[in-house]
C-alpha cells in the first residue's frame, strides 16, 4: 500500500498503528504495533517536508446562513430542502473534508459530508488561502420530525489532516414548515432603497410576520417583525416596507414567518430575488 505524504504533512515519524484484516467468510483480526511487549514492534520512517501545514481551515462565523423550505409547498409533508452556506479558507494545503451535523427536535443527530468541489483531490484547485463560498444543500426525508431543528456542528479538514470542529448548538436554527394554508410570499423592490414584502393570504389583527431578509454573496441579514395593525393590512393579506439601503446589491433570500397572538409559528414562506 502507498501512501503520499505531501510538501504540506508535518514533518515527524511516521508509522503503521495497527491493521486490521477480514477474509471473505468474515473473520477478522487486528493487529497492534506499539513498544509495548503485548504487540507488534512499531515500524516508522522520519519524514522531513519543506512546506508543513499545522493549521485547521478556518471558518467566517459572521456569514453562516441557514434555511429551509419544503419540497412540497402545495401539501407540506416534512420533506424540507435545507441549505447552509458558509465561508472557509486554509493558511497552506486548503480545504478538503468536510462533515456536518444536524440536531431534531428530540435530540437525535444526524452526521453527513459535505462533498464540495475539493473534497477528494490530492491538491486544493484554486487559491487556498481567499475566503470561499460553500454551499450544502440536503433534504429532510418525508416524514422528519416536526419541531426546532439545528445545524449542531461543522468539521473542516484540510489537505494535511489537520481539523477543527465547530459546535453551533442552539445557535443556527430552522424550522420545516407542514402548514397547509394558503400563505404566499411575494417580495420585490420598490425602489432602489426599500423593499416590499407581501402575503397574499388574511392575517387576522394581532398575527405577526417575522422576517429575514440575506444576500447570499455575504450572508449580511436584515431581520424584523411586522405587526399586521402596523402594516397595509387588506381583506387580501399583509404588506410592509422593509429599508435594505444596508445590503449590497445582488441576490437577496427572503424569509417570512406567519405567527398568531401566541407566537406559535403558522406558516414560513421562502422567495429570492
Amino acid at each position: 500500500m502507498d501512501v503520499h505524504i505531501s510538501e504540506y504533512f508535518k514533518t515527524g515519524d511516521y508509522y503503521v498503528e495497527f491493521i486490521d484484516l477480514y477474509d471473505k467468510a468474515r473473520n477478522a483480526s487486528g493487529i497492534s504495533f506499539s513498544d509495548s511487549p503485548n504487540h507488534e514492534k512499531r515500524q516508522s520512517i522520519h519524514v522531513e517536508t519543506p512546506n508543513p501545514d499545522y493549521k485547521a481551515p478556518e471558518l467566517d462565523l459572521n456569514r453562516i446562513v441557514v434555511y429551509a423550505e419544503p419540497t412540497n409547498k402545495e401539501a407540506p409533508d416534512g420533506e424540507t430542502l435545507v441549505t447552509i452556506n458558509y465561508y472557509a479558507r486554509d493558511d497552506k494545503s486548503g480545504l478538503s473534508g468536510v462533515s456536518y451535523r444536524l440536531k431534531d427536535p428530540q435530540g437525535t443527530m444526524y452526521f453527513e459530508y459535505h462533498y464540495h468541489e475539493n473534497f477528494y483531490t490530492e491538491y486544493f484547485d484554486g487559491d487556498p488561502t481567499v475566503w470561499k463560498k460553500y454551499t450544502i444543500n440536503t433534504i429532510l426525508p418525508r416524514g422528519s420530525v416536526p419541531g426546532i431543528w439545528g445545524l449542531a456542528e461543522l468539521t473542516l479538514g484540510d489537505k494535511a489532516w489537520n481539523h477543527k470542529t465547530y459546535n453551533f448548538v442552539e445557535t443556527m436554527i430552522f424550522e420545516p414548515d407542514e402548514s397547509t394554508d394558503d400563505y404566499v410570499l411575494f417580495a420585490e423592490m420598490v425602489d432602489d432603497k426599500n423593499l416590499k414584502i407581501f402575503i397574499d393570504s388574511k392575517v387576522e389583527d394581532g398575527n405577526t410576520i417575522s422576517y429575514r431578509i440575506i444576500h447570499d454573496e455575504t450572508g449580511q441579514e436584515l431581520n424584523g417583525d411586522i405587526k399586521a395593525n402596523d402594516a397595509l393590512n387588506s381583506s387580501e393579506g399583509v404588506s410592509a416596507c422593509v429599508d435594505i439601503s444596508a445590503l449590497s446589491r445582488g441576490k437577496l433570500i427572503v424569509i417570512a414567518s406567519v405567527k398568531d397572538s401566541s407566537g406559535k409559528v403558522l406558516a414560513v414562506r421562502t422567495t429570492t430575488l
